[in-house]
């Protein structure tokens, strides 16, 4: 890695002295469209729900990204310090790109109130950053292994506390990066690290019963004695949670069982608690105050909205009797629009506080709701996005003074008495705007508002755009100064680079609410470059073009809007031309579009329910459009599948077209489909079904064909617990899993990452496979079907952190890689064979003699090892292979049953890594037990055994001593004869008349007892007492057998007697008697019912009574089967 550090050490003072420069010559170059608005929207969560959610719930599994992360931290990081230490070396081939100047979503902020110069910041997927030049330059403070979620964020002020600082995590609405929260984090040096308070985390598979699984603040009370630390957390669903001992310990205070998705709290500095509870649960809710944080009092004024969503709260620091609500309250308040015209409604409360408990008369509210901003534009109306972006906060000297943040960023100097108001940022008010929707050196969509301590006309804000900071927040225009210089924290939706010229380093990128940007230099600290604004989608750049092609998200269909865009020399927008198809519908956010690689003037869409193609884009005309086009456009007919607006509506996610031979063309759908598409660059080809059989629902995230066989093909399943990658190398004919150890189980099910993307490099005559995951860069060159083993990328670069998008060059090896997170990275990759060590054997040792049927293999572990195999042979030459187990995740295999009888077996052991297969081991020899008897007399389902036997077996060569075990019933468990007896017979006396036995021997060799024989059974009547009596021999049958609810009985009875039938599960628990009757000679057919059995294996017992004479007749094993 390159750092930048000691650049910044020489350039602070001139860095720290420009901010004014900077706040009126942005680094970024602002010349892009001002077509399409802010991003949050449904079509946004249905895409992450589609995406990530278990098929089989529909929903994200519990603690998903805390059980990932244990499970990577464990599999893919090195214990051994020097392992660790070259997996960190070899992270110095990756660079980081950037944007150095732009930030991300932005959520926890916070000054140290002893020096104005440390910021601590945090990314709601970025993880925390640390400043101690008041934002000249940042450090990354959360480590590669750690969650890097962080929604809010707490200084301890008291004298002696001051460096602790806590955050919470875990975003609940609007999130795009799939990141949960995993607990509290805690910080002891000043934010300089952090850890998780263990109570507060979990990785446990339940429901969500975590309370910090999503957190919207945290604050410390000031008053508590130093002795102790007093921490509050108002999260989603759980209410107000408090601790007295800096987070060991928690209990509910506010809200316990409410199920209130949405929660507020602020103190005064007098220790005074205000807290907000959303209406969507019918117990606790509203507005409380607290004056102990203990006892809690509903102070919500009359009049106030029966329905309301998230409520912030702001409270007056210099006269904290006051204190300001808003909140998203659909159907009451203030009436504003959005740029799609959707009605928004807010409410603004202002309330005094006038003694007693605050409640009633003790309380004054004024409802200052219609004060609200709603100009005549509507990007400045009053707008939180349904509660994703809202904050309010009040000048610490003046309580009248408001800054409420919103989409844009407002300032009040009366409270919002009257409908006055200053819009200071966020959105552009100005008539000359380059972007209606940002305000000069500011960013859309607020979430944290800070003072400075010395300055109160100083303010920060941390938004979807990073930090930013006013030197003077009541200026008649205020002016804004970007902190983001290396905070590095963008999320980016999708990046591509230019794939015809060798050395270029040209990368473009998609990102979350911050545009398409282009980087041409390996230097961070030049400017970028931004092409189109908004949400930035799917873009390429063009082999030789002096354009790119580069998407947004839009308010209107096709919900995505394509440009190409031609730039100067400057980076300066000359022409942007619309070239998305008209017709187009219902594409989904991120819409892939693919260039042709043997001709870049032919794309591909996947346009939502179908597929599009262009086989000549330089047909549209290059001119300024915004509309568009049919030209050069054909709908690929025969793709079309089935759409609706529900949730589980199947749309094509991912697209891309072969190299070698050219136009075999793959698409999948966010069903789990797969189809191949051969000529598709003529007519209206017909595309072939390939899905892998037995596997459907999926959301198809990527497709990666080999450039030089396009029919190896890969795709990958970004939702938990499926399997996630597969590969076919017969044009998808058939299939095998390659996710590997990428998963937890072999099954797919658990703790294994989202897999968002597959990218191949050609490197000479190997191929190394890329995979992007919600945790992280990995990499393989040994295509082991599901043991393959991937390896980690970029340890302590890339890190632990949301990968989106790779893009390759084979020509040189440039690869770049897009972060949900913390920006590009690129490397011009090079290649590092990870050889696995040798294993040495331990158990069974060599000779082993009498081995049992059931055995463990163990072997030392060795280094680089991601899987163990396994082969067993009969021979020492292993020329015949008995057995091969692979994937093997620890150094001990899963038990065999092998053959008894004194077989000869050798066994060796080796270790497989990303690169493939280390040397056997030596091998070693065994020798199984001698066989188990065979059981001789009585004979099996003997009916007529006298009361005193004998048990006779087999005599195995060489073996003297046996154990017996005898057992009345059905089932041999718990026998009441368990005994080793020498020879091969056991005399039984004074068994029980009318009875079921049932026995087992096994041979003992040398002190060493082998396994069982099979288990016979006989039954037992008194010779002396038949003498002739026994009139009826009968033959019962029932059919059919399988059973499923009813069956038939038949037999022919010779003479009177009474007959009963009754069954007996295989454990010998009576379940039903059937029948109990009295019958005279002749033949019979009953109908017999099972219908209230369950399925399983049973007994028939057939009992006749003659006269004075009872006795077992016969016994019937049946299965029922449903």
């Amino acid at each position: 890695m390159k750092k930048f550090k000691y650049l910044m050490s020489l350039l602070f003072i001139g860095l720290f002295l420009s901010y004014i420069y900077y706040a009126e010559n942005n680094k970024v170059e602002i010349t892009s469209s001002t077509i399409s608005g802010p991003s949050i929207t449904k079509e946004k969560h249905r895409w992450f729900i589609e995406r990530y959610a278990d098929p089989a719930t529909g929903e994200l599994p519990p603690h998903i990204n805390a059980r990932v992360l244990k499970y990577i931290t464990s599999t893919f990081i090195p214990k051994d310090k020097k392992l660790l230490s070259d997996m960190l070396m070899s992270d110095d081939m990756w660079d980081v790109r950037g944007p150095y100047e732009i930030g991300g979503r932005t959520r926890s902020l916070g000054i140290d109130i002893r020096n104005e110069n440390i910021i601590i910041a945090g990314g709601v997927s970025g993880g925390m950053w640390r400043s101690v030049d008041g934002g000249a330059f940042w450090d990354k403070t959360t480590r590669y292994d750690q969650l890097h979620s962080s929604t809010c964020l707490v200084q301890d002020t008291r004298p002696g506390k001051e460096d602790n600082w806590y955050y919470a995590s875990g975003e609940y609405f609007g999130n795009s990066a799939a990141i949960e929260g995993d607990g509290v984090f805690k910080s002891t040096n000043n934010g300089q690290s952090w850890d998780v308070i263990p109570v507060t985390s979990t990785s446990k598979p339940n429901n969500w019963d975590n309370p910090f699984d999503y957190c919207w603040n945290i604050v410390i009370d000031p008053t508590a004695p130093l002795e102790r630390d007093d921490l509050y957390v108002a999260a989603a669903n759980y209410g107000i949670l408090k601790s007295t001992d800096a987070g060991k310990t928690w209990t509910t205070t506010l809200g316990a069982g409410s199920g209130a998705r949405q929660a507020d709290i602020a103190v005064t500095s007098d220790g005074v608690f205000y807290a907000t509870l959303s209406s969507n649960t019918s117990q606790t809710k509203g507005i409380y105050r607290s004056e102990n944080g203990i006892d809690w009092t509903n102070i919500t004024p009359p009049g106030f909205p029966n329905v309301y969503e998230r409520v912030v709260i702001g409270i007056a620091p210099s006269d904290e009797n006051q204190v300001y609500f808003v909140g998203n309250t659909p159907g009451y308040g203030k009436l504003t629009r959005n740029s799609r015209g959707d009605s928004l409604y807010h409410s603004l409360w202002h309330y005094t506080y006038l003694g007693g408990n605050g409640a009633g008369e003790n309380g004054r509210w004024e409802d200052r709701s219609m004060n609200l901003p709603k100009p005549d534009s509507t990007k400045g109306q009053m707008n939180s996005q349904w509660g994703y972006n809202l904050v309010i906060k009040v000048k610490p000297d003046n309580p009248d003074i408001v800054y409420l943040g919103a989409v844009a960023l407002y300032r009040s100097d009366n409270g919002f008495r009257t409908p006055d108001f200053a819009w200071i940022g966020g959105t552009c008010p100005f008539e000359d705007c380059d972007y209606n929707f940002r305000y000069p050196n500011h960013h859309a969509d607020n979430h944290a508002i800070v003072f400075s301590r010395n300055d109160y006309n100083r303010v920060y804000t941390g938004s979807d755009g990073g930090v930013h900071v006013t030197l003077d927040g009541e200026a008649d225009v205020v002016e804004w100064i970007s902190l983001n210089n290396g905070y590095y924290t963008t999320q980016f939706y999708s990046i591509a680079i230019e794939h015809s010229e060798r050395n270029s380093v040209e990368i473009i990128g998609g990102m979350q609410d911050n545009g398409t940007m282009i980087a041409k230099t390996m230097n961070v600290m030049d400017k970028w470059t931004e092409p189109l604004r908004a949400d930035g989608f799917c873009c390429q750049i063009p082999a030789g073009a002096e354009y790119y092609y580069a998407s947004q998200n839009s308010s209107s269909q096709p919900a995505i809007k394509i440009y190409r865009v031609k730039q100067d020399e400057n980076g300066k927008n000359l022409i942007q031309t619309r070239i998305d198809p008209i017709g187009g519908r219902d594409f989904i956010w991120n819409t892939p579009f693919i260039l042709d690689p043997n001709n870049n003037n032919r794309m591909y869409l996947a346009g939502g329910k179908m597929v599009w193609r262009n086989n000549d884009l330089t047909s549209i005309p290059m001119v300024q459009s915004v509309d568009s086009t049919s030209i050069g456009w054909d709908s690929l007919s025969k793709t079309r599948i089935d759409f609706s607006s529900n949730l589980q509506t199947e749309r094509i996610t991912a697209i891309q077209v072969s190299s070698n031979p050219a136009n075999v063309l793959y698409y999948g759908t966010s069903r789990g489909n797969i189809f191949r598409i051969d000529n598709a660059d003529v007519g209206d080809p017909t595309p072939v079904n390939i899905t892998p059989s037995g596997i459907n629902l999926g959301y198809v995230s990527s497709i990666a064909i080999d450039p030089d066989n396009a029919y190896d093909v890969i795709f990958s399943y970004s939702n938990y617990n499926l399997l996630s990658i597969f590969r076919s190398t017969d044009g998808g004919e058939s299939w095998v899993s390659i996710s590997g150890n990428l998963e937890e189980t072999p099954s797919g099910a658990g703790a294994g990452p989202a897999i968002n993307w597959i990218e191949i490099l050609k490197q000479g005559n190997k191929k190394i496979y890329f995979a992007g995951t919600s945790i992280g860069l990995f990499s393989t060159t040994f295509l082991n079907d599901n043991s393959t083993v991937w390896k980690k990328e970029g340890l302590d670069i890339i890190g632990n952190v949301v990968v989106d998008m790779i893009d390759a060059r084979h020509s040189d090896s440039f690869i770049a890689v897009g972060t949900h997170a913390t920006g590009i990275y690129s490397a011009f990759y090079e290649y590092e064979p990870i050889i696995p060590g040798n294993v040495t054997l331990t158990y069974p040792a060599n000779n082993t003699r009498f081995v049992v049927d059931s055995v463990h293999f163990n072997w030392t572990e060795t280094t680089n090892a991601g899987f163990y195999e396994l082969q067993i042979s009969n021979l020492p030459d292993f020329s015949e292979i008995y057995k091969t187990i692979h994937g093997i995740r620890t150094n001990t295999s899963t038990e065999l049953f092998l053959p008894d009888g004194r077989e000869v077996f050798y066994w060796r052991v080796r270790a497989i890594s990303s690169d493939g297969a280390g040397d056997w081991s030596q091998a070693w020899k065994f020798t199984t037990i001698a066989e188990a008897p065979t059981l001789l007399s009585p004979e099996n389902a003997n009916l007529y055994v006298p009361l005193n036997t004998t048990l006779e077996w087999s005599q195995v060569e060489g073996i003297s001593q046996y154990r017996v075990q005898v057992n009345s019933g059905f089932s041999i468990q718990n026998p009441f004869l368990d005994t080793i007896v020498t020879g091969n017979s056991l005399q039984l006396n004074d068994l029980i008349i009318n009875t079921r036995y049932i026995w087992r021997v096994l041979s003992i060799e040398e002190g060493t007892q082998g396994f069982f024989s099979a288990t016979n059974y006989f039954l037992t009547r008194d010779p002396t007492s038949v003498s002739g009596n026994l009139v009826n021999h009968l033959n019962f049958k029932i059919s059919p057998n399988p059973i499923a609810d009813y069956g038939n009985l038949k037999f022919e009875l010779n003479a009177e007697a009474t007959i009963s039938a009754e069954i007996f599960d295989s454990g010998g628990r009576l379940r039903a008697t059937i029948i109990n009757r009295n019958l005279y000679p002749g033949n019979y057919n009953f109908t017999l019912n099972f219908a209230n059995l369950p399925s399983g294996s049973y007994f028939v017992r057939f009992v006749q009574n003659q006269g004075s004479l009872k006795m077992n007749i016969q016994t019937i094993p049946i299965n029922i089967v449903r």
